[in-house]
């Protein structure tokens, strides 16, 4: 009989024990960013050093993929890739060699296994239900991954070559931009939404092929407004452009009229696509837009027709990141317009953007 009390006494004594461990330790909270492609597993064991016990506790691996609908293969987890972690028992401490997480603001204390159960599935919920740019703990993140909001700034060098039919005869012309400057952004309105702008200036040279002689061409810039739909895998938008450009007038030169430049100002209808690729273990993102001229004019008339240029663009754009914040890109751009002349355009650029 005694030996049996004093082995009850001994298991009150260990539990009381136990408890007061439990009361003291805390559950961890963190948003973490691992610097390396690899398997979720593989980050949790080898870079935050999680125990392969806690890790299938209670089906923690199968909570973290719950918590991370942002994740879509766990074999494959992108660098720079946010991570909701919560670690039960005080097994993830943030300090030392954890320099790509970011501490939750609170700890929520463990008064009992079943009512801390209780605390962190509400918890869960209540996180899951705000949107991502209101969570707590939100960390700058890198070049590639989506924010609510960016702005780059870019320079394109670029070639353009004109070519205009003049009854029958074509004739070919150059504008290439050593110097363009621009700024383009976007904007997450939601899940599914987000707006995107940029704007651009463009220092032009010109030569015409009719006498070779260099003309001075007035500054082109343009501005652009899209609303896209980012639900999908592909992202499609839609809204408008604006342009102003100049052209020589070589429909004037048959009436020996001196070499000299027009004005055009149009605005475009436009709707694309757009779609984040990987090549080669490569990040690429293209777009593709077409645009139909909705209005148009003129700083004056030419005197063979005083008919403005009205048509089509087509646009193609590549861009990949370089290094940090540092991106390159190419662009194609086409127009092909009616009035006074039959208009052809044709510009290739590349270039280099900073994003903030």
């Amino acid at each position: 009989m005694v030996i049996v009390k004093l082995t009850r006494l001994l298991i009150f004594l260990f539990s009381v024990l136990n408890a007061s461990q439990v009361l003291a330790q805390s559950l961890e909270t963190a948003w973490c960013f691992p610097k390396k492609k690899q398997t979720l597993e593989n980050y949790l064991v080898n870079e935050l050093e999680l125990s392969k016990n806690i890790l299938y506790r209670q089906n923690y691996l199968s909570k973290l993929k719950r918590w991370n609908p942002n994740i879509k293969d766990i074999l494959s987890i992108e660098p720079g890739k946010r991570l909701y972690v919560e670690v039960p028992y005080g097994a993830l401490r943030l300090h030392g060699n954890y320099k790509n997480c970011v501490k939750a603001a609170r700890k929520v204390a463990k008064l009992n296994h079943s009512r801390a159960k209780r605390k962190r599935m509400k918890r869960y919920r209540r996180i899951s239900s705000v949107p991502k740019s209101k969570k707590i703990l939100r960390k700058k993140e890198p070049t590639g991954v989506s924010s609510p909001s960016s702005l780059t700034m870019f320079y394109t060098f670029s070639k353009g070559v004109f070519r205009e039919d003049v009854d029958g005869v074509e004739l070919e012309t150059n504008q290439d931009s050593p110097i363009t400057i621009g700024v383009s952004g976007n904007y997450k309105l939601s899940n599914s939404w987000g707006i995107s702008a940029s704007t651009y200036f463009s220092r032009l040279d010109g030569a015409s092929t009719v006498d070779d002689l260099a003309v001075n061409i007035p500054l082109e810039y343009g501005v652009n407004s899209y609303l896209e739909y980012r639900g999908g895998k592909v992202i499609p938008y839609f809204g408008f452009d604006y342009e102003k450009f100049s052209t020589f007038n070589v429909d004037e030169l048959v009436f020996n009229e001196r070499i000299d430049t027009r004005q055009h100002t149009l605005t475009y209808a436009t709707v694309g696509v757009a779609k984040m690729f990987e090549v080669f273990g490569r990040k690429l993102f293209a777009k593709v837009g077409i645009s139909q001229s909705v209005t148009s004019s003129s700083d004056r008339k030419s005197i063979v027709s005083d008919e403005n240029f009205h048509g089509q663009k087509t646009i193609l754009y590549l861009n990949t990141p370089i290094k940090d914040n540092w991106s390159t890109h190419l662009l194609f751009k086409h127009h092909r317009l009616k009035g006074a002349t039959d208009l052809n355009i044709t510009r290739t650029g590349i270039g280099i953007g900073y994003s903030f």
